[in-house]
């Protein structure tokens, strides 16, 4: 939140500082808008909703009295950032010595890590001691991501590597994968996996047992799994960059422009007498 702000701040400046707030001047600010929300991992849908208020409102509604186009304009600014952030502060009651755990819970891909550590931010900067537990052990590199984030502010964290239970040892998930071609584990798996001086055989060719197969086969149905990750797939990321691409377009139709010329093509010449 402090890189949005302080880019913010910096789009509000440049508009003061223009001589004439225009609608080329409000189209900047937008532009301003979008990049800072995009590079702090804003939804599209969300940015794009954003965006479109404060230009349409910024450039088709009529002035207040008293206050010149450019005063307008910053006050649209704060009222749609106002609405988009929350208008009523949501408190979270943490005193001061008293023990208290937080949980965030969502499915993958919906920024649970990367906002942990931005919560664990607010309240060191409060004075408050914080810790962060890294919990997620399904996902590929979870903990050594949130590791990573939260060293940036000197945040302490704690998880188990390479192991979905407490109890587990270390090396269960190595051992299960010994002997293929590439295998990926935290740093602090392989230390472990070293210090143990154990030697792990192949066993990743081997198949689980008749009836766990059986099991497998009748619990899943892997038709519709597949379609239901395809699905998801295709939505998770093909749907951000569509509608990127729809707003370009949207925005060269508003500015007059056309789709670029086919690459080789030359532009047609006219001659008069």
């Amino acid at each position: 939140m402090e890189t949005v702000g302080r880019s913010l701040t910096d789009a509000v400046r440049k508009l003061l500082r223009m001589p004439n707030v225009d609608e080329k001047a409000i189209k900047e600010l937008v532009k301003d808008l979008q990049r800072t929300l995009l590079q702090a991992d804003v939804n599209v849908e969300l940015v794009l909703q954003l965006s479109k208020a404060v230009e349409d409102r910024s450039l088709k509604a009529s002035l207040p009295p008293g206050i010149t186009r450019r005063e307008h304009v910053v006050k649209v600014l704060y009222e749609e950032m106002t609405k988009f952030v929350g208008q009523d502060p949501a408190k979270v009651e943490v005193q001061p010595g008293v023990f208290r755990k937080l949980m965030l819970v969502g499915i993958q891909g919906t920024g649970k890590t990367t906002s942990s550590v931005k919560l664990a931010r607010f309240f060191q900067k409060r004075g408050l001691r914080v810790g962060i537990v890294g919990a997620d052990t399904y996902r590929p590199g979870a903990l050594e991501q949130l590791r990573q984030l939260a060293a940036r502010v000197e945040i302490p964290v704690y998880g188990e590597p390479g192991t979905k239970k407490p109890e587990d040892p270390p090396w269960k998930y190595v051992e299960a994968f010994a002997g293929s071609d590439i295998e990926t584990n935290p740093p602090a798996t392989n230390d472990a996996v070293q210090k143990s001086g154990r030697i792990l055989t192949r066993h990743v060719d081997e198949l689980p047992p008749k009836e766990v197969l059986d099991e497998i086969d009748r619990v899943f149905d892997v038709d519709h799994m597949e379609k239901t990750l395809m699905e998801e797939g295709l939505k998770k990321f093909a749907d951000p960059q569509k509608a990127l691409l729809k707003l370009i377009a949207d925005k060269r139709k508003q500015l007059g422009g056309t789709t670029p010329a086919a690459k080789g093509t030359k532009p047609k010449q006219t001659t008069s007498a």
